[in-house]
């Protein structure tokens, strides 16, 4: 697969990560089959477009079915843990069902999947870094529902799955909203007071960086199981 031009079906294809991964994946010469939910932009990278919801399984299958990829990479979440508690209902569709599904259909066509995780399943109460194999320690639904997908993701297609558990993401969205910076931007720009926590202590990642990782991991076949990843960018 190295080397080897791959079809890639990209979920979450206008999101923050997502369109890194179109971009990224397009410089290493691949063909980008890229959903989008009702984002009317251009999103460079993405070859082939759909316009799909993804919480319809059986239009998914069909896409899929029909794309015939190599490679799925699952950027597609309600990923804002607020969100996930406003409704939970279509959380649950899309941060657990939908990787799940993606799961099935890459055990059937023998595909490779990359699927995006959290750090968020950990409660943050150490003081050294966590490895893969540590037990989660989940403080709210969002993170109950990445780590469902997690496990939902490895059993269905076992040696052919990669998930990453990605930190706090950083970088310029295509619809100017998605990143920490552009939020508060957007914040100070209408006079609103901004509200930030005194609780966290985040390691931010660029959206770039975790997106080449994710391209190369597609392409490769001799990694499975969960990593974590920090970026590049890391604090002494």
């Amino acid at each position: 697969t190295l080397g080897r031009s791959m079809k890639v079906f990209l979920t979450g294809a206008s999101g923050l990560v997502g369109a890194a991964v179109a971009r990224a994946a397009a410089r290493r010469g691949h063909h980008v089959v890229g959903v989008v939910g009702g984002f009317a932009g251009d999103i460079e990278g993405v070859t082939t477009r759909l316009a799909l919801d993804l919480v319809d399984l059986a239009a998914l299958d069909a896409a899929v079915l029909e794309a015939f990829p190599d490679v799925m990479i699952n950027c597609a979440a309600v990923s804002a843990p607020e969100a996930c508690e406003a409704d939970p209902g279509r959380s649950q569709a899309l941060n657990v069902a939908l990787p799940a599904a993606l799961a099935r259909l890459a055990h059937h066509l023998h595909a490779r999947l990359v699927h995006l995780s959290s750090e968020q399943i950990f409660d943050g109460t150490r003081t050294t870094p966590y490895a893969a194999d540590d037990p989660p320690s989940l403080i709210n639904l969002y993170a109950r529902q990445k780590l469902a997908s997690e496990r939902a993701v490895q059993a269905a297609a076992g040696p052919l799955a990669v998930t990453i558990r990605a930190p706090l993401l950083m970088g310029d969205s295509l619809g100017g909203r998605r990143s920490v910076h552009e939020r508060l931007l957007g914040d100070w720009a209408a006079g609103r007071t901004v509200k930030l926590y005194t609780d966290e202590l985040r390691q931010p990642c660029t959206a770039e960086n975790l997106a080449e990782v994710v391209v190369e991991i597609g392409e490769r076949r001799d990694l499975g199981g969960v990593f974590h990843w920090a970026g590049t960018e890391l604090l002494s």
